[in-house]
């Protein structure tokens, strides 16, 4: 054979090896494995990484939104007539989140962290300013009013509530800025008599759990989320995923437990701590994923099903929510039923389908649900007129892109409400309609910034378009090569 065939021979060789390598590469499962082990290698959490720097200093805000329900006519529900309400808002403030005193244990893992949570109100995303006066049930006086429901204190807290609480009355008109975090002050030292300051005292020895009431020697302040700003929720330890990548962004225990003490059964499925805090999530997912998710202000284990698929920026993501399943306490959750918040007709009984009892939680008699009672039980949600439902609007949801478990989208939304109905021994409710009524509701949400979207296209999808264009490039080059060799 001639040199010139020799080589001839050589190159076509090398073209069909080269075709081969590509047609493997392009067409089997080895291309998807290269892919598999940069994203797995991408999204666990390592020290001096770009994942990780991510995950311990979120780089953008969340939105936190909040909108108050204004009372129309309080004067008109004090004399018997059915309360009517509007929605105002969003006020919107940027959430920032920093996880601080990160610990790592190589043997197990896992990553010991607090989180400090810090607000800063938004005015140009705002539709209204925090100077805003708003009329809402006056929160704090209703909780002490369902407290002492059926004590002795009735007598002199009915005597003396409306001097203790500034003559404001049982629908405060109060600014945003005050409900929601600077707090609202009540039993204020120099304006009461000695009578009222040992009440007062009694008062103070009630709230030592509560977390939206704070006192000191002068007054007893409540406010919404006046607790959560520049301040952390418990040491959290969650799984590395550099062992077991599905186990990614688990939590493994809180406050050092592995259990609550909040809900009925020591070690019931409701005080099982598990899964994880929705910002971050494993990889690999498809239209059969689901997620626990751990929320401590609810003290509450909820679960994320997928639902389909969507588009967030031209990129395809699972779409997962939060069902209508996750606001009862019957069956498999009958755990959450502790029946210790009085129901509309103050009987202590499971509280209906759409609301869950919070008292054990926030130490107050808070019943929550999703935004204007999404899904609730009607005889409850139309004890009030205004609340229009809203699945789209009102539904928690995160969008996440199924190969690495970046959450492109999502909101987390909840409402709180609080029961009014006649008290015995209290005049001021003596004409009131049985009701639940609306107070507040929530969203803490996110759109992936485009600069965030664009390092996820760099980093994962631009890798994946490189190795399918080099596997294609072979498979090209060496049909080329083969089909001279051919033609010679």
């Amino acid at each position: 054979m001639s040199i010139c065939g020799k080589v001839i021979l050589v190159l076509g060789i090398i073209g069909a090896a080269l075709f081969v390598v590509g047609f493997v590469l392009g067409f089997s499962s080895a291309l998807d494995g290269l892919i598999n082990r940069q994203i797995e290698s991408s999204v666990r959490l390592e020290n001096n990484t770009t994942q990780f720097d991510r995950w311990a200093t979120l780089p953008f805000p969340l939105q936190f939104k909040i909108y108050a329900f204004n009372v129309v006519n309080p004067a008109e529900i004090l004399n018997g007539a059915k309360p009517i309400v509007e929605e105002v808002g969003p006020f919107v403030y940027n959430q920032r989140r920093q996880k601080e005193d990160i610990e790592y244990d190589e043997e197990t893992d896992s990553f010991r962290y607090t989180q400090r949570q810090m607000f800063e109100f938004d005015e140009e995303l705002s539709a209204l300013s925090e100077d805003t006066v708003i009329t809402v049930l006056n929160m704090p006086l209703q909780g002490i009013f369902l407290t002492i429901e059926g004590t002795s204190t009735v007598i002199s807290i009915n005597e003396f509530w409306d001097n203790m609480f500034n003559n404001d009355g049982y629908f405060l008109t109060i600014t945003a800025r005050e409900l929601f975090f600077e707090g609202y002050h009540f039993c204020i030292t120099q304006n009461i008599n000695v009578i009222l300051r040992l009440t007062c005292n009694g008062l103070k020895a009630m709230i030592t759990d509560s977390k939206t009431m704070t006192s000191d020697n002068e007054k007893i302040t409540f406010s919404f989320f006046g607790h959560k700003n520049n301040s952390h929720d418990g040491l959290y330890e969650v799984s590395g995923g550099n062992k077991d990548i599905h186990t990614l962004g688990a939590i493994l225990s809180w406050q050092e437990q592995n259990h609550l003490d909040t809900w009925n059964g020591e070690n019931s499925t409701c005080n099982r701590i598990r899964g994880r805090d929705s910002s971050i999530y494993p990889p690999f997912n498809n239209e059969s994923s689901s997620f626990d998710i751990f929320n401590t202000d609810l003290c509450r284990i909820v679960n994320l099903k997928a639902n389909g698929t969507t588009e967030y920026e031209n990129i395809e993501g699972i779409l997962l929510k939060l069902g209508i399943d996750e606001m009862i306490s019957d069956c498999d959750k009958r755990c959450y039923c502790i029946r210790e918040t009085l129901d509309l007709n103050g009987e202590r009984e499971c509280l209906p389908v759409g609301f869950a009892d919070m008292r054990s939680c926030t130490s107050a008699p808070i019943l929550s649900s999703f935004p204007h009672m999404l899904w609730a039980d009607e005889i409850y949600a139309n004890t009030v007129i205004g609340q229009e439902p809203n699945a789209e609007k009102h539904q928690t949801f995160v969008v996440l892109e199924p190969n690495t478990g970046t959450p492109l989208q999502g909101a987390k939304r909840i409402q709180f409400n609080v029961v009014i109905r006649p008290i015995e021994g209290l005049t001021v409710t003596e004409n009131l309609r049985h009701s639940v009524f609306p107070v507040i509701w929530v969203e803490e949400g996110f759109n992936l910034p485009d600069e965030q979207v664009q390092q996820l296209q760099d980093d994962f999808f631009a890798k994946i378009n490189m190795l399918n264009a080099i596997s294609y490039a072979l498979i090209g080059v060496g049909a080329e090569l083969s089909s001279d060799i051919l033609s010679n």
